[in-house]
């Protein structure tokens, strides 16, 4: 580009002074086709206005050699060319303009004169500029080459650099697309990892409420909650301290029988006496094992009642015979010289007092009470008989642990074969689940833990040096025997159904099981349901023949047990 004017800087500089009617920045030669050499001037805002060939232009308007410019109505002007010039650059048709005749202007007449001065045109008009000159194009074509160089530079740089972002951006739109798909493909594969744990644990879920706690499951989990419990026990005159016997006679063929009396009112009581003058009465308590199972974490345990307060219950007469001897009240016994003859007569076995009063099968000490009578007469001495049941020992005994810890009675249930005890330890102990409810479902799967004494032992060979002495002794090492069945029958408690109606179970408010592979020493071992909690204790067994069966006391009567106060 050629800027014309008298701006410092312009490539055509006119005089700043002389040249008043060129502007500033007064009209601009572009080289818009270096190749064809197409060559236009536009006007840059002059005031005076740019003429081409006398006509003043608006816009941008193509030059041609021999064109002339006028910069401004009679201002400068110049011939537009280049040199050498081109083979076939020929300039337009010329088309002559006022300009040509316009060779000289008015001026203002000076005062006092009384004609205009016409002054000829070249003694007003500078001297015109020289013509664009081979040099200065040349100088332009360069330039303007260097330029579009440039400017093709330029493309190209912003070119390169408008494909590297475009791949840029394509390359980091692919590496985020992938990783969203990867991630993507993860979320999935979690959820679904997620959605296959979830089925698992419902579907184990669903299976182990189907098939409820197995017999593994609970002894792993409460047999550490079974104890073996060892107790002994005796009746004793509360008046002496005195233990009470049971009289006690040769049959005439050297057996001892135990005595029962006939008294006046015909009733069968059992011949209880303080005395013992040829050491043959045999003394009324009790000796055993059983189990149980711990209710709290400070010591109270669960049995049966008939294992901890066995005289609450029915005695059952240490005798291997039925043979008995039933002696009226106040009858003198044989004399020695007929003792053999005279005795037989009051031979008798249990099953012929089955149906008198007093039946001594069904005599519960503490609640049938009895008479205590001479030791060598059937004669009742001269006071009633007051006396109580007394726990001798009360053992319990953890699984696996050779220890056994003393344990108090703390009471029973007057309504079925139930009992609370309890031991001191330091040591928090693990309870067994009691459940809530009283739902007994015949059919229902039962798991039992107790010590049978069927059941095979482990044994511990101990060797004590004491005091120089050295001894060897057997223990046994407990652990609680499983066994599983399921409810067979449920029986009722008394219920009163109208005025007339009262409906009961033959053996009390118990349930019967079919397992028959247990029996003594299982007394008070805790009953579970499918649900992993304690719904029973298990209790006495019925046998008819070779036929057993099993028997277990409701829970219910248990939790009643570890109620001290009346719940609201």
């Amino acid at each position: 580009m050629i800027h014309i004017g008298r701006k410092a800087g312009s490539e055509v500089l006119y005089d700043a002074v002389q040249d008043d009617l060129v502007s500033r920045e007064h009209a601009v030669v572009t080289l818009v086709d270096p190749e064809n050499l197409i060559f236009t001037i536009k006007d840059a805002g002059s005031s005076n206005g740019t003429y081409v060939n006398g006509v003043r232009i608006s816009e941008a308007t193509e030059l041609f050699p021999d064109d002339t410019v006028e910069l401004g109505k009679d201002g400068p002007k110049f011939v537009f060319d280049i040199q050498p010039r081109p083979e076939g650059y020929a300039g337009k048709t010329r088309v002559m303009s006022a300009v040509d005749t316009a060779v000289t202007r008015m001026i203002p007449r000076p005062a006092g004169l009384d004609e205009p001065i016409i002054a000829p045109m070249h003694d007003t008009m500078p001297p015109p500029k020289p013509g664009v000159g081979k040099e200065t194009v040349e100088r332009m074509l360069v330039a303007e080459r260097s330029a579009a160089k440039r400017s093709w530079i330029g493309i190209g740089a912003g070119l390169g650099a408008a494909i590297l972002i475009v791949a840029g951006g394509l390359y980091w739109n692919a590496q985020r697309t992938a990783s969203q798909v990867y991630e993507d493909a993860q979320a999935q594969i979690q959820q679904h990892a997620e959605e296959i744990e979830r089925a698992k644990t419902e579907s184990a879920a669903a299976l182990t409420k189907e098939i409820g706690t197995t017999s593994r499951e609970i002894v792993e989990k409460w047999g550490d909650s079974t104890v073996k419990i060892e107790v002994s026990w005796g009746l004793y005159d509360q008046e002496t301290g005195k233990p009470l016997l049971i009289k006690t006679l040769y049959d005439g063929q050297r057996n001892l029988r135990p005595c029962f009396i006939l008294t006046r009112d015909n009733t069968v009581v059992p011949w209880l006496t303080l005395e013992d003058e040829f050491r043959t009465n045999k003394r009324v308590f009790g000796r055993g094992m059983a189990s149980g199972f711990v209710v709290s974490e400070n010591g109270f345990i669960l049995t049966n009642k008939h294992v901890a307060a066995p005289w609450m219950t029915r005695y059952e007469w240490p005798f291997s015979s039925p043979e008995i001897l039933l002696i009226p009240e106040n009858e003198r016994l044989p004399a020695q010289k007929h003792y053999a003859r005279d005795i037989v007569k009051y031979h008798k076995t249990l099953d012929d007092l089955s149906a008198r009063p007093g039946e001594p099968r069904n005599w519960v000490p503490e609640q049938d009470k009895g008479i205590i009578f001479a030791n060598n007469a059937p004669i009742r001495i001269s006071r009633p008989g007051i006396f109580a049941g007394r726990i001798e020992e009360l053992l319990v005994r953890f699984p696996l642990s050779r220890l056994g810890m003393s344990a108090q009675f703390v009471r029973a249930s007057t309504d079925a074969d139930a009992a609370l005890i309890k031991i001191e330890t330091p040591q928090a102990l693990t309870k067994v689940d009691i459940a809530e409810g009283d739902d007994l479902v015949v059919g229902d799967r039962v798991t039992v833990l107790g010590y049978p004494a069927v059941s095979i032992e482990d044994k511990a060979l101990l060797t004590i040096n004491e005091a120089g002495s050295a001894r060897t002794r057997a223990e046994d090492i407990p652990q609680p025997t499983v066994t599983e069945g399921i409810i067979s029958r449920v029986g009722s408690a008394i219920r009163q159904e109208g005025s007339t109606l009262t409906t009961f179970s033959n053996f009390g408010d118990a349930f019967q099981l079919s397992i028959n592979t247990t029996g003594a020493g299982n007394s008070g071992g805790p009953v579970f349901n499918r649900d992993g909690k304690v719904i029973g204790l298990f209790t006495y067994g019925r046998s008819l023949g070779d036929i057993r069966v099993s028997l277990a006391v409701p829970i219910k009567h248990g939790r009643a047990l570890l109620q001290a106060q009346r719940s609201n």
